[in-house]
């Protein structure tokens, strides 16, 4: 499902500087004027719980957010999670068009744990943490 929606280049550039340099722990970005993938923040530092509270409860985002944490045997690792923000309570049209655009922002976006979330409980820690461990050792299926 395409969507004719663009992917400012800038996206792209930001992204390189979490993936290369983990410069921000999360950048969020939107849709604006029903054309255009923009980046609408970025966030250097940032607790889990600070990132969640500030997602929009009634409208879409995409969120690559820099995900460190420990594993039960002590090992650390990190993990892009790229966030398909829909809250169950956004409207139709706006659900509509962040689906059939996401392709287009994903194609820019390589490496990263896909996340689908539509509530909050989806995006809590302990789900994704659940999320990282279904998808295995490497974290990117």
């Amino acid at each position: 499902m395409a969507s004719g929606v663009s992917v400012d280049p800038q996206v792209e550039e930001h992204f390189k500087a979490i993936k290369i340099g983990h410069r921000y722990r999360y950048i969020v970005f939107h849709i604006v004027n029903d054309s255009t993938i923009t980046t609408e923040r970025i966030v250097e530092e940032s607790s889990y719980e600070d990132f969640v509270d500030s997602l929009p409860r009634n409208d879409c985002r995409y969120i690559i957010y820099d995900y460190a944490y420990t594993l039960e045997d002590g090992g650390k690792r990190e993990k892009l999670l790229f966030i398909h923000w829909a809250p169950d309570v956004c409207k139709i049209r706006c659900k509509m068009i962040y689906a059939s655009s996401k392709d287009a922002i994903k194609h820019k976006l390589r490496g990263v744990v896909e996340i689908q979330a539509n509530d909050i409980s989806e995006v809590a820690e302990d789900c994704i943490r659940d999320r990282l461990k279904a998808a295995g050792a490497s974290g990117d299926k």
